[in-house]
């Protein structure tokens, strides 16, 4: 089994789990918790052991493709992923499999944009990003 392939039966198979990192047949990381928060803290705790690595995510904004891209994941799966975050990867060259593609990635309520997704506007640099990210979060 692939580690693309992996990742995305983990989270398929809890419905608990947000994001499902792996990479040479072992799952390095599994979080529950919702938004960008899980994918930087994968960034921080990971660093150097993400090149290659696969992802699975329940939902992908272009923040958080931005963010993994460049971390070194090349190997996607979304259950939902905005168009802006497939264009992205899909100009980079990653892999991607994908469930619902959507215009973009709505709030918690559903009434407006993600913020996350707001502050990301068309920024690829993920240093900037990171620091957006952060100050909005006050993390």
């Amino acid at each position: 089994m692939s580690d693309l392939e992996l990742a995305k039966r983990s989270l398929l198979c809890d419905s608990s789990l947000s994001v499902v990192l792996v990479k040479d047949g072992k799952i390095l990381a599994k979080r529950t918790e919702k938004g960008i928060i899980p994918i930087l803290s994968i960034i921080e705790d990971m660093k150097t052991k993400l090149d290659g690595a696969s992802i699975a995510d329940k939902v992908l904004g272009k923040a958080a493709a931005v963010l993994s891209y460049n971390a070194g994941i090349k190997h996607f799966f979304a259950k939902v992923i905005s168009e802006r975050a497939l264009k992205y990867l899909e100009q980079k060259g990653a892999y991607v499999e994908k469930g619902k593609v959507v215009q973009y990635i709505l709030n918690r309520e559903q009434t407006d944009l993600c913020p996350i997704e707001k502050l990301t506007g068309d920024s690829e640099d993920p240093v900037e990003l990171t620091r957006k990210i952060r100050a909005f979060l006050r993390i």
